[in-house]
This record gives C-alpha cells, sequence and structure tokens, in this order.
C-alpha cells in the first residue's frame, strides 16, 4: 500500500501531470459558476481535447475539471441566488442569505474550507477503503435506495419550523411537479396535458434557475432598486477561523460521512448527498428555525456533503467499473478510450495509474482551496456592482445557462414559469424553498426505488423488513413526527402551567 501512495505522488506530481490537474481545477470552477454550464458538460466538451495526450495527464485533467466544477457551483449559489450546479441547489438557502447580510465574503470562505474538507475526507476513504465499500454498496437495491430517500424527505417538519403547513404544502408542490412526465415503469404520460415537451419531466436546471433566480429577480424589480444601487454594500472578505471551523466539526464530520457514502452509491450523486447533509444539520440543530437566514452551519452542511459524494463516487468507478455519477460516467468512458478497464482487478494491473488518479483526487480539494481562498477575496466585490449592470448580466447568463442544457426554448419558458411561481409562491405567501426543491429532487428516486423495491418483494414488509431500510425507515418516522409530539409536549406543558396559576 504504502508503495503504491508514494508511487501515485510521484505520478501527480510529475510537473506536466500537476499542470494539467491546475488547469482542470480552474476549467471546472469557471464552468461550475456558469449558471447551466455543469461539470458533466465540461468533462464532455473536453474529453475530445484529450485524445491526444497520454492517459494519466488526460484523466488528472478530467479530475480536476470535476471537483472543480463542484465547488464553483457554490460561488453563484451564493453571490447571486443561482446554483452554478444541481449539487449546490442546498447550498442557496443560507448561502444567499448571508450575502444579503453583508458577510459574502465569509460565505465564499466557509464553501472553500468546508468543501475541500468533505473532499479530502472521502478522498482518504477512497485511498484505503475503496475496494471493501465498493463490495457493501453493491448490496444496496430499491428498498434501500427508497429508505434513504424518504429520510431525506421526512425532513421537511424541521426545514418549516416557523409553519409547518406551509413547508408540507411545499414539498407536496414539488412532489406533484417531480411526477410530471412519462412513468419510467408503465411509459404513461402524467400531467403533461398532451405536451411533448413534458414527457421528458421536469428538467432540474431550468426548473431551480427559475425558482431561484428569477423569483428573486421578481422581488428586486418589485422592491424598485434605484439606478447606480448595489444589491449588498461592504462585503466582508473573512475566512473562517480555527474557532468557527471547530464549531462546526460536527456538522462537518456528519456531512462528510453522509456526502462520502451518497457518492459510493451508483447514480446517487452530489445534489441527493448535499440536501441529505443539509437537512441532517436542520433535524439535529437545536435552533432548526435559524436555518434559511443566514448561518454558516448551513453553508457548511451542504457544501461538505457535495463536494465529498464527488470523493465517494471514484469508489464504485474504480473498484467495481460502475459509475457512481454522470461525471465519472464520462471519466470512464475515457478510460475505455484510452484502453483502460476498470473493475477490482485494476488495483493489481494498473497500481500506478489508479494510485496516480486517486492522489490526484485528493491533490484537487488543495488546489481548489487554494483558488477559493484567493478568489474570496475578489469573488464578493462582484455584489457590488451596481444593480442596474448586474441585473441584465444575471438575467443573460440564467437563459444561455438553461437553454444550453437540452437546446431547448422551452426550457426558458418553464424557467420564466418556475420564477412567476417561486416569486408568488414563496416570497409573497411565504412558503418555503427548501421543501419544494427537495421534492423535486427526491420525488423521483423515493418514488422509481419504492416501485422497484415493491414489485421485486412483493408487499411492503418485504421493504420494511429488509435491515437497512427498516431502520432507515423507522428513523424517519421519527425525525417526521419528531417536531409535531415536541409541540403537543410542550402544549400540554403550557395547559398544566395555565392550571396550576388559576388554581393559585
Amino acid at each position: 500500500m504504502l508503495t503504491n501512495i508514494i508511487t501515485g505522488l510521484s505520478g501527480s506530481f510529475e510537473p506536466y501531470n500537476f499542470m494539467m490537474l491546475l488547469c482542470g481545477v480552474f476549467v471546472g470552477v469557471v464552468f461550475g459558476a456558469l449558471p447551466g454550464l455543469t461539470g458533466v458538460m465540461a468533462i464532455a466538451l473536453f474529453i475530445p481535447f484529450t485524445y491526444s495526450l497520454d492517459l494519466i495527464p488526460a484523466i488528472l485533467f478530467l479530475v480536476g475539471i470535476y471537483n472543480g466544477s463542484v465547488f464553483g457551483g457554490s460561488i453563484t449559489a451564493i453571490l447571486v441566488k443561482v446554483p452554478g450546479d444541481t449539487g449546490n441547489a442546498a447550498t442557496v438557502f443560507d448561502g444567499y442569505a448571508m450575502a444579503q447580510k453583508g458577510e459574502a465574503g465569509k460565505a465564499l470562505g466557509i464553501a472553500a474550507v468546508t468543501s475541500s474538507i468533505g473532499g479530502i475526507f472521502a478522498s482518504l476513504i477512497l485511498l484505503f477503503l475503496a475496494p471493501l465499500l465498493a463490495d457493501v454498496a453493491v448490496t444496496f437495491g430499491p428498498a434501500e435506495y427508497f429508505a434513504m430517500a424518504f429520510m431525506g424527505l421526512s425532513a421537511i417538519t424541521s426545514l418549516g419550523v416557523n409553519n409547518q403547513l406551509k413547508s408540507i404544502t411545499s414539498c407536496i408542490i414539488g412532489l406533484v411537479l417531480a411526477c410530471i412526465g412519462m412513468d419510467a415503469i408503465t411509459g404513461a404520460d402524467r400531467l403533461t396535458f398532451g405536451s411533448p415537451f413534458l414527457q421528458d419531466g421536469i428538467p432540474l436546471v431550468p426548473a431551480l434557475i427559475g425558482l431561484f433566480a428569477f423569483s428573486e429577480l421578481f422581488k428586486q424589480i418589485n422592491d424598485g432598486i434605484q439606478d447606480g444601487e448595489a444589491l449588498v454594500k461592504n462585503v466582508s472578505t473573512k475566512l473562517p477561523s480555527l474557532n468557527e471551523l471547530w464549531q462546526l466539526r460536527k456538522t462537518i464530520f456528519k456531512s462528510s460521512i453522509i456526502g462520502t457514502w451518497i457518492g459510493i452509491l451508483p447514480g446517487a450523486g452530489a445534489t441527493l448527498a448535499s440536501f441529505l447533509g443539509y437537512t441532517e444539520a436542520v433535524r439535529s440543530s437545536k435552533k432548526p428555525e435559524e436555518f434559511g437566514t443566514g448561518i454558516a452551519e448551513g453553508v457548511a452542511a451542504a457544501e461538505t456533503a457535495n463536494n465529498a459524494a464527488v470523493g465517494g463516487s471514484f469508489i464504485p468507478t474504480l473498484a467495481l467499473g460502475i459509475p457512481g455519477s454522470g461525471s465519472t460516467a464520462l471519466l470512464l468512458s475515457a478510460l475505455t478510450l484510452h484502453g483502460i478497464r476498470t473493475g477490482p482487478m485494476i488495483f493489481v494491473q494498473q497500481p500506478k495509474m489508479v494510485y496516480t488518479i486517486i492522489i490526484g483526487v485528493l491533490l484537487t480539494n488543495f488546489i481548489f482551496l487554494f483558488m477559493g481562498v484567493w478568489g474570496t477575496r475578489y469573488f464578493g466585490k462582484l455584489l457590488e456592482i451596481p444593480y442596474n449592470i448586474l441585473f441584465p448580466t444575471i438575467v443573460t447568463f440564467t437563459i444561455v445557462g438553461s437553454y444550453a442544457v437540452r437546446n431547448n426554448i422551452g426550457d426558458l419558458w418553464l424557467m420564466f414559469g418556475m420564477g412567476v411561481i417561486g416569486y408568488l409562491l414563496l416570497i409573497k405567501g411565504g412558503f418555503p424553498v427548501a421543501p419544494i426543491i427537495l421534492g423535486l429532487v427526491l420525488g423521483p428516486l423515493t418514488e422509481m426505488n419504492f416501485r422497484r423495491a415493491y414489485l421485486l418483494n412483493g408487499d411492503l414488509m418485504g421493504i420494511i423488513t429488509r435491515p437497512i431500510a427498516g431502520t432507515l425507515i423507522l428513523f424517519s418516522i421519527i425525525f417526521l413526527l419528531s417536531p409535531l409530539s415536541k409541540k403537543i409536549i410542550s402544549g400540554i406543558k403550557t395547559e398544566k402551567l395555565k392550571e396550576a396559576s388559576s388554581v393559585d
């Protein structure tokens, strides 16, 4: 093992290889920061340019793009309420609120540091435990996937502490939107109203941009910001201190574990990881009502988890030849084009290549940490641009980003429509945004895996009696009922106090 690690270090630090890794991270951060231009798109775009390169520098370049793009998405999520990637959607909830309070630099610093910590944690797991955890991951079936997604949905009562009815209503709206499209099992159209455009369902990127960015733009128009006025003034650029990181240690540790494990599961991805990390932080917090108002813990929970999922996704990719995400699927195809087949034997047959890639994954976290620390001085200054200049720039990028995903003009109308829904429901009606996004993201995963598990097991008991699935479902029910039970107990205590005071 030690020999392989040393070999990987020497391979990664070869000047040409390291330069390609640096270039990849930079490209990834830029693509990640542009709304709609995801890491998957960047990798797909640059794969043809790697054909003429040697294997190791080519793969390190693509690895850098993947890792850099996930961090880069947090920049616009924090600054302008537009997640650069779907994996950064949960970052918006507290990141943008911090920016509005003049703490954009602090939010960016927390995102950079915690993203790096989560990525390093997952990379070390990848380095030492990849084959073992890959074997465990393949035992997860539809029942376990359903139970994990259901656990994420069970956090809706915690996300709407001030008004749980509105929180549940928002989640139902998200679940209904997730049902639109062709049924993947029966092939029947659902809520498409005869429109071919809706047969593929609601595309996530335009929906997120509409709900987050356009609803906020409508709000700013309604508020009437004057020409030449900055969106936020006196932007701070403070990086988190060691004391602040120590206060976040539990959140960072839990999100690192959640993100790494979700990354290991084939097809789960950074989006699910970030939402589960965020909802777990809300659920376990002593002050859940503060989430969404701009607290460091919310940013740390989401960013630690989504970057940990990146490192975790390489475990099934390398150890089993099963891609852990869309980006690793493209990396797998790049390896195939270079004549490499991944799987259990690759650690024996190609140790130099494998451990160079693993060390490269580890190094990318230090590289984008440096870029984040350096860039924090300048990223926050974007919010000091007069809004009459920033406004059309944001609109342009959101339109280009939404259209670039599928090159479909219908996505622009969808984005606009979701912006109207977001403005009316979320801003005017006071409905929380997090449960809608939660339902939209986790709805398909919950429904599809429940139906598959039901078909495989024949009844509900077959799902519940599976040890892992049953345990997760039990905890989910506890999480779901916990806020309600606290209210009931609090109400009973209040009544008893009133009775006692009246007797006196």
